[in-house]
């Protein structure tokens, strides 16, 4: 999720999309990128890009505390992984 990385493996899964299986796994930590907000979008952005997400109770809860669990593997699943 942190940069200068971020846009480098973004850039290596985008090019191996079309070959690979990517899975991605947010492993949200609000003491390393505080930014609630940045972090749902870089993790949206790399969902968007995979075909298998994992996700702890964690990360879940502490990126959309908002809505249950479920709603958000259907916003995820919306965003293309297979």
């Amino acid at each position: 999720m942190l940069e200068p990385g971020a846009s480098t493996v973004k850039a290596v899964l985008q090019a191996a999309r079309g070959t690979a299986t990517v899975s991605y796994d947010p492993n949200y930590r609000p003491t390393i990128i505080p930014n609630r907000e940045q972090a749902r979008r870089q993790a949206e952005e790399f969902i968007a890009l995979s075909d298998v997400v994992q996700a702890s109770v964690d990360d879940l809860e502490q990126l959309y505390p908002e809505r249950t669990h479920v709603e958000t593997m259907h916003a995820w699943l919306d965003l293309g992984p297979s």
